[in-house]
């Protein structure tokens, strides 16, 4: 049956955003499953990153390290549970050190342990800083993420570039 009073563009918009999104809650998460290329040898038991890892990561790469879309065939995983990144960069005077390591959280550590950290209630983000006291002008940056939906533990600015296209439709429609 077809409506004979116009939709309002208010109104056709929501439908439109709203039928993106759904798709996007109503089923599993896809997270980047990968590590840094030098955390392959002794991945479970390095002394850098979260602690008390299980399970090795489907890809190590360096394009983990921030270009995940050259890697996402082979490293995206389902989960049940959050999506997890983990980032450090060793910035010795301009030369920057990285190692990144991201996951399905509950596949990738042991939550029963208490040494791993707790998930968060909602998606969450931390960054600390530190000076390196062996290197007078080095410091060390690291980024810990949890997240829900699909692909969302990969580089931030990369992620937000497909909706970009929405915001001028969206303005467009509600004018």
């Amino acid at each position: 049956m077809l409506l004979k009073t116009p939709v309002s563009p208010r109104v056709a918009a929501f439908v439109f955003i709203f039928s993106l999104f759904s798709e996007v809650i109503a089923s599993k998460s896809r997270c980047f499953s990968c590590a840094s290329s030098n955390l392959q040898s002794n991945f479970l038991t390095i002394n850098r990153g979260p602690a008390v890892r299980k399970k090795n990561p489907r890809v190590f790469d360096n394009f983990c390290n921030g270009d995940t879309w050259i890697i996402s065939e082979k490293s995206l995983m389902d989960c049940d549970g959050p999506c997890f990144k983990w980032q450090q960069i060793v910035n010795n005077t301009g030369v920057h050190s990285v190692l990144t390591i991201r996951g399905c959280y509950s596949d990738m550590f042991d939550l029963s342990d208490k040494r791993t950290p707790k998930v968060p209630a909602n998606a969450f983000c931390s960054e600390t800083r530190a000076d390196l006291d062996c290197l007078s002008d080095a410091n060390v940056i690291e980024h810990t993420c949890w997240c829900d939906g699909d692909k969302c533990n990969l580089a931030p600015a990369a992620y937000l570039m497909p909706w970009l296209f929405l915001v001028p439709f969206v303005l467009f429609l509600l004018k």
